[in-house]
């Protein structure tokens, strides 16, 4: 982990106006977290079946740190959320306890897939996309698990299906 007051924010601010995101396959919240918006994935949200052939189902936490480790050991050539690991113990979420969960910065930005796909609006960061993509093994990026932000920059978000247990 990078170990980054942005982590270390999401490990121990004190959280506050969880919500229901919505979308998704996982149930997802956003909230506040430390004064810092977020997103929360508890890990009893996460699909319990397997999303894709030789993917461990319920890794998504495992998955999303790895990414962001690998990404850091490549010189952060990807823009991507920070992401940390925390057990919310009791605190009340929409659905019930939060408990441990999987927890990331918000980044703001338009979601690709609905801006028609436009893929070509960075070379470099599409092209480091793809790299970071193939290394990990990536077999779910599409324009709902990017973000474009002023027409020039994409963010990759979501690594939760990655590591593929066999290639």
């Amino acid at each position: 982990t990078t170990d980054s007051p942005v982590e270390n924010t999401l490990r121990t601010g004190p959280p506050s106006a969880v919500k229901n995101l919505g979308g998704g396959v996982n149930k997802t919240y956003k909230g506040v977290i430390g004064g810092m918006k977020a997103i929360i994935k508890p890990i009893s949200g996460l699909a319990s079946q397997r999303m894709r052939e030789h993917i461990r189902a319920g890794a998504d936490t495992e998955h999303e740190l790895a990414a962001q480790i690998i990404n850091d050991a490549m010189g952060r050539p990807v823009d991507m959320p920070v992401v940390a690991h925390r057990d919310f113990g009791d605190l009340e979420g929409p659905d019930g306890p939060i408990g441990d969960a999987f927890v990331s910065e918000f980044k703001p930005g338009e979601n690709l897939g609905n801006t028609g796909g436009k893929w070509d609006t960075n070379d470099e960061d599409t092209a480091n996309i793809g790299l970071l993509d193939s290394i990990i093994g990536n077999q779910d990026r599409h324009g709902h698990n990017a973000l474009v932000v002023n027409d020039d920059h994409i963010i990759a978000i979501d690594h939760g299906l990655a590591f593929p247990e066999e290639n």
